[in-house]
């Protein structure tokens, strides 16, 4: 989990240079000329950049074997205990939560405490194993996110303690006393992001999951989406455009879409690139100055030549400065200035090159920061009573104005509308969006038909309750008894429940899709605990076709 980047456009002249690269040297650099060394994490919580290495010396003087460093934008402070790991050891992962830093990575113990494994937390003086009843953490963590007021973390572990050998398959919760079971997944966890209140998370598997809250089995995980052809290695959240950016070693998401790294904005996927050109994989992307930033174990994209760290220009891919010569294993963003963690090379050119590369570039007043969307929850609707309600969305909540068209001479000027059609046809909705001197415009294609099309929408019994919910909701669905159809003068045979293609899809007043659940029986049991309080959308589609909405209050 990296933390969530607000974009700020904040500019000082650094050396009278718009871009500036440099390398921590002398008594800032993190090196080591004896043997392999690596920054694997960077994070930044409570304006500390937190550096955590693998193998690496500080100043010429001080040797920290898998250290974690704090840098305050003037000194370097170590944080005691020597890590015990090998090979690729040392720490992953860092976040702060209730009060506490806590750290996950793949080191055996810290110091001579055998309990401080794979997971622990700083207690102001040292590091120390956390508190639980299961017993020590047993292999590597990767990445950590906070979600509903607990710190959930994933890895390759595949239990926690020894009294069941798979009580904790590479996803787990810890909320300051115990851990708490969060179902199981696939393979080994790489990645995790809390977005729209949802949790995700990406690994060894083919697909992005977000984690339904219901139950502790594999099934509370749902896939996002189709599939992707290899790896998720790390995810950030856009907040100016609400998307969460996706990056690993993939080069197609939702079965066809190819990518240099994905785009999950709640309702489909999208891609940024062509998929060409990978050597290996990304490792590591991070928001800078609007734009996106990936650092990997490859030196080209798309045919350019861009060395180990690149950003999107809105066209094609462009090299940080002078560029990185080694492998990319963490981005960051610390006081306007980007960070960028990598293998440590022994020299290029006559200089030293360092683990850890400051890249300072100034904001030139682009607009490529602002990616505006029209969003529903499908694009097709019909018409029921002579209407079809429409519900759009934008992604824009930080912006200063929308100005929607309809495409029936209907306007508006909020950031999610509603607006009713009385005719069929095909609409084209714009929505333009304005930021300060930046203006956008997106658009989109709505399709209105004729309910007809479908014989049971005029006659469906739709029913939620209890609600307002504060457990379990059910839905019953079903054909109103003795509803006849006029067109076919004879009793309905066909039952809705009876069809395998009745789907209720549930989402938040955002648009974005809490969960998807297939309905076999006229009552359709729906587990809300764990979900944040707030109103809901029951979309009710037969055979991929929205025909009745009604909203769900969770307490």
């Amino acid at each position: 989990m990296k933390k969530i980047l607000a974009i700020f456009f904040i500019g000082f002249a650094l050396g009278g240079s718009a871009q500036t690269l440099d390398y921590f040297i002398c008594e800032d650099s993190l090196y080591n000329p004896g043997g392999g060394t690596a920054v694997m994490g960077i994070y930044n919580e409570n304006d500390i950049l937190f550096v955590l290495g693998d193998g690496v010396k500080r100043g010429g003087t001080t040797i920290l074997n898998r250290a974690i460093g704090k840098w305050d934008n003037n000194n370097w402070q170590d944080m005691a205990g020597t890590i015990n790991a090998s090979g690729s050891g040392g720490g992953k992962c860092l976040t702060y939560f209730n009060g506490f830093y806590y750290m996950g990575g793949s080191f055996a113990y810290i110091g001579t405490d055998i309990n401080a494994a794979y997971f622990v937390y700083w207690d102001g003086d040292s590091w120390e194993g956390v508190p639980n009843s299961y017993g020590v953490m047993t292999q590597t963590v990767f990445d950590m996110t906070i979600y509903n007021n607990m710190l959930v973390i994933g890895g390759r572990f595949h239990s926690i303690g020894t009294a069941d050998p798979l009580n904790f398959y590479c996803i787990a919760a810890y909320d300051g006393t115990d851990y708490i079971n969060m179902g199981t997944m696939p393979e080994t966890v790489f990645a995790l992001e809390t977005y729209n209140g949802e949790l995700y998370a990406g690994g060894a598997w083919f697909t992005l999951r977000k984690y339904t809250g219901a139950g502790t089995g594999y099934d509370v995980w749902e896939d996002v989406g189709g599939y992707l052809n290899y790896y998720v290695k790390d995810m950030e959240v856009d907040t100016f455009n609400n998307f969460l950016l996706v990056a690993g070693g993939f080069t197609m998401v939702d079965d066809s879409i190819p990518c240099d790294y994905g785009i999950w904005d709640g309702f489909r996927w999208s891609g940024v690139g062509t998929g060409e050109g990978y050597a290996l994989d990304a490792n590591a992307i991070c928001l800078y100055n609007g734009d996106v930033y990936l650092g990997g174990n490859w030196d080209t994209i798309g045919g350019q030549g861009v060395g180990y760290c690149a950003f999107f220009d809105g066209e094609q891919w462009q090299r940080v400065n002078s560029g990185i010569y080694t492998r990319v294993n963490a981005l960051e963003v610390f006081r306007d200035t980007l960070f960028i963690g990598q293998d440590w090379l022994p020299t290029q050119g006559d200089t030293l090159r360092g683990t850890l590369a400051r890249y300072y570039a100034l904001y030139d007043g682009n607009c490529r920061y602002m990616r505006p969307r029209v969003q529903s929850i499908t694009d097709t609707f019909y018409m029921y009573s002579g209407e079809a309600e429409v519900q759009l969305y934008n992604n824009n909540a930080y912006v200063d104005s929308w100005e929607w068209d309809f495409g029936d001479s209907g306007t508006s000027n909020v950031k999610d509308p509603t607006h009713i059609y009385t005719a069929t046809g095909d609409y084209n909705v714009h929505v333009t969006v304005t930021d300060g001197a930046c203006i956008k415009t997106a658009s989109k294609i709505i399709h209105v038909l004729l309910g007809d099309e479908i014989p049971e929408i005029e006659n469906i019994h739709f029913k939620i309750y209890p609600n307002p919910s504060d457990g379990v909701v059910y839905v019953e669905v079903g054909d109103s008894q003795g509803a006849t159809s006029a067109s076919q003068g004879a009793t309905q045979s066909r039952t809705l429940t009876k069809n395998s293609g009745l789907t209720l899809r549930i989402t938040g007043l955002n648009g974005h899709t809490k969960t998807t659940v297939p309905v076999t029986a006229e009552k359709t049991a729906i587990n809300t605990n764990g979900w944040e309080k707030g109103t809901y959308l029951v979309n009710l589609f037969v055979d991929g076709k929205l025909v009745r909405t009604e909203k769900l209050v969770v307490e």
